[in-house]
C-alpha cells in the first residue's frame, strides 16, 4: 500500500491533470485506497450481502461469487462454493 507521501502525490497529480479541487482529489485517493486494501474474505462478504438485496438466490451468488473471485484483484486461489459459504456463514 502507498505510505502517505504517495497518496499526496497522487492527489496532486489529479488536481494538475483533471483539474480537480484537492479536497475531492484527496477524497479520491482515499477512496481508491480503502477499495483496493480490501480483502478477499471483506469482499465476498459484503458481495453476498449485495447481491442478496438484489434478490439473487444463494445458489446464484455462490456461482457469481466464485467466477468474481477467480478474476478479481486478490492474489488468491480460486474459491470453492464451499469456502464462500465458510467466508460468509462462518
Amino acid at each position: 500500500m502507498p505510505n502517505d507521501d504517495d497518496a499526496n502525490t497522487l492527489a496532486r497529480h489529479l488536481v494538475r491533470n483533471l483539474g480537480l479541487d484537492a479536497r475531492v482529489a484527496n477524497r479520491a485517493v482515499a477512496e481508491m485506497l480503502a477499495y483496493l486494501d480490501e480483502t478477499a474474505d471483506a469482499f465476498v462478504v459484503r458481495r453476498h450481502r449485495e447481491l442478496q438485496q438484489a434478490g439473487l438466490s444463494n445458489e446464484q451468488t455462490f456461482d457469481l461469487l466464485q467466477r468474481e473471485t477467480a478474476g478479481w484483484r486478490f492474489a488468491i486461489k480460486p474459491l470453492t462454493k464451499r469456502q464462500i459459504r465458510r467466508l460468509i456463514y462462518g
